[in-house]
């Protein structure tokens, strides 16, 4: 197979089995790929071995056209990368691990031979580990905190057949999602604050479903003016009702996908994501996603 298909059959194996990606290869010729999945419960384990240096791209065309979301812990056993998101970079190896947001565009470069463990999360599950991902993704986890240890140890132990303990899928995910808020908690409290973008992004996160949301009771719900806060969303080349708005439609969306939610109608979806209006929620996800409710659903 030429190099380009290689990359190409790659890039499909990744964009099934996780995320649709921009993937790019460097030294194709000798390029070689394995990957293996477990799922437990809502949770998806990957155990990946590439021998060649990869750069991955996830950008918005990607995640408005991809199947849902997940926040994936990534734990480099062999290799070195660096990761940036959401305006900050982080260099990452054996020593340490890192959380990637696929809701939100990334880059990625893994170099060499990168062998890693990962475990994907679903955003709504993991809203009831964190109270916000976006302050705590790309930033660095180090295995000298023993909660980030004791985190590293049960994803290898699961990617074990071997030594997976004699417990069922619920209590795994039960015992993994503790040990995970642990271990986000305690490398957390040395990463520097984050910055007004963040914070105004993380509250917009929890607010989002109630329906006729103002700019006034983000800005409240922080201790901040109305003005201080649409300078937070300047900064970031974006605006209050574009987020909101993007918040709401993505969360429409991973619900609509979702086999879970299969019994609520789109009017009670679109209601859950705080859009009170029908006819408006139908045009809003028309034109940002190029499909109708009704049709992705189907």
């Amino acid at each position: 197979m030429p190099p380009s298909g290689v990359r190409d059959f790659w890039q499909r194996t990744v964009g099934r089995a996780i995320n649709a990606v921009d993937l790019r290869i460097e030294d194709e010729g000798r390029f070689e790929a394995s990957l293996r999945q477990r799922r437990f419960g809502d949770l998806r384990l990957s155990h990946i071995d590439v021998r060649g240096t990869q750069v991955v791209r996830r950008t918005r065309g990607d995640i408005a056209h991809g199947q849902g979301g997940m926040v994936s812990v990534i734990h480099l056993l062999r290799g070195r990368g660096w990761l940036r998101q959401c305006g900050r970079e982080v260099e990452f190896g054996s020593d340490r691990c890192v959380l990637v947001d696929s809701r939100e565009p990334y880059e990625m470069a893994i170099f060499g031979r990168g062998e890693s463990i990962s475990v994907h999360m679903p955003g709504d599950w993991l809203r009831a580990q964190l109270k916000g991902v976006r302050p705590v993704v790309a930033a660095p986890y180090p295995s000298t905190s023993p909660w980030v240890s004791r985190l590293l140890d049960l994803m290898n132990t699961a990617c074990s057949t071997a030594s997976l303990p004699a417990a069922s899928p619920e209590v795994l995910v039960r015992h993994f999602g503790t040990v995970f808020a642990l271990a986000v908690a305690s490398a957390s409290e040395e990463l520097p604050p984050h910055g007004p973008y963040d914070a105004a992004h993380q509250a917009l996160e929890e607010l989002a479903s109630s329906p006729r949301l103002r700019a006034e009771e983000v800005a409240g719900f922080l201790g901040i003016s109305v003005r201080q806060l649409h300078q937070a969303f300047a900064s970031h080349g974006t605006t209050f009702r574009r987020e909101l708005m993007e918040l709401r439609l993505g969360r429409a969306r991973q619900m609509l996908l979702d086999p879970r939610f299969r019994s609520l109608s789109v009017e009670e979806i679109a209601r859950r994501c705080g859009f009170s209006d029908l006819r408006h929620f139908r045009r809003r996800f028309s034109q940002h996603f190029a499909v109708s409710p009704a049709a992705l659903r189907q």
